[in-house]
C-alpha cells in the first residue's frame, strides 16, 4: 500500500488500489453472508459462490457495493424481513456483472439501487434541493460536452483518463433547483463507480466544466480507497480549519480530501493549457493553484495524520514543484 500512497497520477496505481478495493469488498460480503445465513438459519450457498468469484481484478457495479452496506445495516437492525430484502438486492446487484466497457452516461432515477444517494443530495442542508432528470434532449446535449471532456483528458492528460476508466462505471447527470449554490458534483463509497454530475447550466466553457469535476471526483475515490486501509488522517472530527473550496470551515479529513483533489486538477488544468492554451482551463487552473496553495497550507501546519498520510503530502512537491514552497 505504501507506493500508492502518492497524489502522482498513474494508471497501475487505479488498477492496484481498484484490486485491494474490490478484495475487501469481497471479504465483507463473504462475512455478512455468513452471519446471514447462521441468523436464518438458510443455506446460502449459491450467493456465497456468486460472491466467492467476484472479478476483483476489474470494475463492479456500483450497486455490489450498496447491497453491501444494505446488508451490513439490515444485519445490525436484526429484522429478518429487511435481511431479506437485502439478500434480495445483492442478487440483482451480482447479476449485473460484468461491467460494461467503458464509462456509461445517463441520468438519474433509471436505477434502483441509487435511490439513497439522490436522497442524499436532495436532503443536504447545506447544498441539497431539487434534483430532476434530464429530458432525452438534454441528456444527448450533456452526454455529449462530457465525452468531449473525457476525449481531452485523454489526448492531453493521458494517466488521468487511465484512471477514470478504471475507478468510474457511469456518470449519471442531473439538473434541477437548489437551496444555496447546490450540489454540482458528488461520489460516494455506498455507491463507488457512481459520479453524480449537475448538467452544465452555467455560463462555462463545457469541456473546462466536464473535465474538472471528472477529475475531482475520479481523485475523490482514489483517496477514499487508500483511506479504506488507512485512516490518513487523525484529526479531531470536531475541529474546523479553513477550507480552500468551501466557505464554511471544515473538518481535516474535508480539507485533506479537498487538497488532494485540487492537486490533480491543477496537473490536468495544466497540461491541457499547455497544450491548448483555451482560456478557460489557464483561468480554472489559476484558482485551483490559489485553491491548492491555501489548502496544502492548511494541512501542512495543522494536519495530524499517519506516516502514509504524510507521504501523500510530500508527494505534492514532487507532483508540482514550486506551487508548494
Amino acid at each position: 500500500m505504501d507506493k500508492l500512497a502518492t497524489p502522482m497520477v498513474k494508471g497501475s496505481n487505479a488498477l492496484a488500489l481498484r484490486s485491494f478495493y474490490n478484495k475487501k469488498l469481497q471479504q465483507s460480503l463473504l462475512s455478512l453472508l455468513a452471519s446471514a445465513s447462521k441468523g436464518l438459519n438458510k443455506d446460502l450457498g449459491s450467493l456465497h459462490s456468486s460472491v466467492s468469484y467476484l472479478p476483483t481484478d476489474n470494475r463492479l457495479q456500483p450497486a455490489v457495493y450498496e447491497a453491501n452496506g444494505r446488508l451490513m445495516a439490515a444485519l445490525r437492525a436484526g429484522s429478518r424481513i429487511t435481511v431479506e430484502k437485502a439478500l434480495l438486492r445483492l442478487e440483482k446487484a451480482l447479476a449485473l456483472l460484468p461491467v460494461s466497457p467503458g464509462i456509461q452516461i445517463g441520468t438519474i432515477y433509471q436505477h434502483e439501487y441509487q435511490d439513497g444517494m439522490i436522497e442524499t443530495l436532495t436532503s443536504d442542508s447545506v447544498l441539497g434541493g431539487e434534483v430532476l432528470a434530464l429530458n432525452p434532449d438534454e441528456l444527448q446535449r450533456e452526454a455529449g460536452y462530457c465525452r468531449a471532456a473525457m476525449a481531452l483528458i485523454a489526448l492531453h492528460a493521458g494517466d488521468m483518463n487511465e484512471e477514470l476508466q478504471t475507478l468510474l462505471v457511469r456518470v449519471n447527470l442531473f439538473a434541477g433547483t437548489c437551496r444555496g449554490y447546490g450540489v454540482i458534483g458528488a461520489s460516494d463509497v455506498r455507491v463507488y463507480g457512481d459520479v453524480f454530475l449537475r448538467g452544465n447550466l452555467y455560463d462555462m466553457d463545457h469541456r473546462a466544466y466536464y473535465a474538472e469535476h471528472l477529475t475531482h471526483e475520479t481523485s475523490h475515490y482514489y483517496l477514499h480507497a487508500l483511506m479504506a486501509f488507512d485512516p490518513l488522517v487523525l484529526n479531531d472530527p470536531a475541529e474546523r480549519y479553513p477550507a480552500p473550496i468551501r466557505q464554511d470551515p471544515r473538518p481535516m479529513f474535508g480539507i485533506y480530501h479537498a487538497t488532494f483533489v485540487l492537486s490533480r486538477m491543477v496537473l490536468v488544468f495544466e497540461k491541457i493549457t499547455q497544450a491548448t492554451g483555451n482560456p478557460a482551463f489557464a483561468e480554472a487552473l489559476e484558482t485551483f493553484r490559489r485553491q491548492f496553495r491555501n489548502g496544502y497550507k492548511v494541512v501542512r501546519e495543522h494536519g495530524r495524520l499517519t506516516p502514509l498520510g504524510w507521504k501523500i503530502v510530500s508527494g505534492y512537491e514532487e507532483m508540482l514543484g514550486e506551487l508548494v514552497a
